[in-house]
């Protein structure tokens, strides 16, 4: 859909990948452990985004990333993610990924382009063309914990804009993706 030019340029890319978990999660779980998991949802829910965007749109020019804890479940970990940026072509689109614990369960992708618009939300998917058939298999590999197959340069380069995003937080300026020099270096 986006290499045949059905939605014209694109303009941007807005990506929601969210539950309540966080309200239920036991206390004890390793979802609220800041040795383990002190990034939150960027990682569990966000990572899948990022490796889609990088797919669909390939590399990523620059990435920022606000990290909060809305709910004070646990305060050391983020539960709460709002990221934004720059894909690396001159043309390409900014994006906004969101992923986090604390909303009620929403799974939007929303693409805007110069001729028409594309969304998916939540149980809304249909297997008509390979776009849909590579969002349907990531879906159903992540709710129903079947295989998903990422060869590691497209996992390391996902790990890399991980760290970018939350440098980006930690140091709160935007962090250029050409400060690691491993990304994309096989592509």
């Amino acid at each position: 859909m986006i290499d045949q030019g059905q939605l014209g340029t694109i303009i941007n890319v807005n990506l929601n990948f969210s539950h309540s978990g966080v309200f239920n999660i036991p206390k004890d779980n390793w979802r609220l452990s800041s040795k383990l998991h002190s990034e939150g949802p960027l990682t569990t829910l966000g990572s899948h985004y990022i490796d889609l965007l990088h797919y669909w749109l390939g590399p990523i020019e620059f990435v920022g990333g606000i990290l909060s804890n809305y709910s004070g479940i646990s305060k050391n970990v983020y539960d709460a993610n709002l990221i934004f940026g720059k894909m690396r072509h001159l043309s390409s689109p900014p994006f906004v990924l969101q992923s986090n614990y604390c909303q009620p369960q929403d799974k939007v992708l929303f693409i805007s382009g110069t001729k028409s618009n594309f969304e998916l939300r939540n149980e809304s998917l249909m297997e008509s063309d390979l776009f849909i058939k590579q969002f349907t298999e990531m879906y159903y590999a992540i709710r129903f914990s079947r295989k998903f197959e990422t060869d590691f340069s497209a996992a390391s380069n996902v790990v890399m804009v991980l760290d970018a995003i939350l440098k980006s937080n930690i140091e709160k300026r935007m962090i250029p993706l050409s400060e690691y020099s491993q990304y994309f270096r096989d592509n």
